[in-house]
């Protein structure tokens, strides 16, 4: 039985078919696009479009639109395909305001229009703009925050509805590495004029070897007359191997902090001897006492017996001290500082 309804039903197709043929018409495609959805009918082109969208099983509502018009023969048309737009009573509702609008074959962002609000005031809809209408739905529109963002090299003054910061880096599709910072905190609530700053952190490590400068000690030695110094050993420098934990906020360095230090080679420090050793001042000769009751008058020496001794001795005074100082051009010459018991000084070159 199933079989035979099928022969039926294709030989009534070609009879239809050899109907319209018999009247004249000759065989069509038509494209129908009904309200951004597509299909295709095969007829005769002098079907009138409302007997068209018959044969597509098409049903048009009493406000919706066609063209061409639905009684229009198709060969006398002079058209492409086939249009509706299809009527839709949409509701708009923007905070406290709401209102109805009527069309037909429109979209989101032209019921928006035709309600009197726009989206350029920093409005969003909760539906894509470019979608069709369908009657009875309800466009919701809400107020966008405007905030600054700064992430990646570049700033941007960006319209959103996220409520939070993470919700808007989520939103801007913006990723946070591990160390990343960003500011304010993530759960802070946007507001308008809010800035954002993304800062992308890196951290690495890096070794570096420095000089350990040697130091000079100083010693003394009473085996070197005073004034002289020697060299006992020569000084070297050292070194050391030094961790620091580098910081790099964007690309470049913001801080680094030592983590340890070890020593590669230590220094070894100069060691001058200082001569401490003085020279003895050569003895006085007692003069004669004058006897109270005896007047013992000493002869003066003659002129030829008058010695060096006597000019490091002058009368009434003894040598104190004698001291070698040598000229700072290392030419090994100097002089000797003598200080007298009566506390006046001389000099004496050697």
């Amino acid at each position: 039985m199933k079989k035979v309804r099928i022969m039926t039903l294709a030989l009534a197709a070609v009879l239809i078919a050899l109907l319209f043929t018999a009247c004249g018409g000759a065989e069509v495609s038509v494209k129908i696009n009904d309200n951004g959805t597509e299909t295709t009918v095969t007829g005769t082109d002098n079907m009138t479009v409302k007997q068209l969208l018959e044969k597509a099983e098409i049903k048009l509502g009493d406000k919706d639109e066609v063209t061409p018009k639905a009684d229009a023969v198709w060969k006398d048309a002079n058209a492409k395909e086939i249009t509706i737009n299809r009527y839709a009573k949409v509701t708009v509702v923007c905070e406290n305001d709401k209102k109805t609008v009527e069309l037909a074959g429109g979209t989101v962002e032209k019921a928006i229009e035709k309600a009197g609000f726009k989206l350029s005031d920093g409005y969003e809809a909760d539906v894509d703009v470019k979608s069709r209408l369908k009657d009875g739905m309800t466009i919701t529109l809400s107020k966008l925050t405007s905030v600054e963002l700064t992430a990646d090299g570049k700033t941007n003054s960006v319209s959103t509805k996220a409520k939070t910061v993470k919700d808007f880096l989520a939103e801007q599709k913006i990723k946070l590495g591990k160390n990343d910072e960003v500011t304010p905190k993530l759960d802070t609530k946007l507001k308008s004029g809010l800035k954002i700053v993304v800062k992308r952190v890196e951290y690495k490590e890096e070794k570096k070897t420095e000089t350990v400068k040697f130091e000079t000690e100083n010693t003394e030695d009473d085996t070197l007359d005073e004034g002289e110094t020697k060299v006992i050993q020569e000084g070297a420098d050292g070194k050391k191997e030094i961790t620091y934990k580098i910081k790099y906020v964007d690309g470049k360095e913001e801080s680094r902090k030592k983590t340890s230090e070890k020593t590669v080679k230590e220094a070894v420090n100069r060691i001058i001897a200082n001569g401490t050793k003085q020279e003895e001042a050569p003895k006085q000769e007692e003069a004669p006492q004058q006897n109270q009751n005896n007047s013992v008058q000493q002869a003066a020496p003659a002129p030829a017996q008058q010695t060096e001794a006597a000019t490091e001795k002058p009368a009434g005074k003894t040598v104190v001290s004698r001291q070698k100082i040598y000229d700072c051009d290392g030419s090994g010459h100097g002089y000797y500082l003598i200080k007298y018991s009566d506390g006046t000084e001389d000099h004496e070159d050697f």
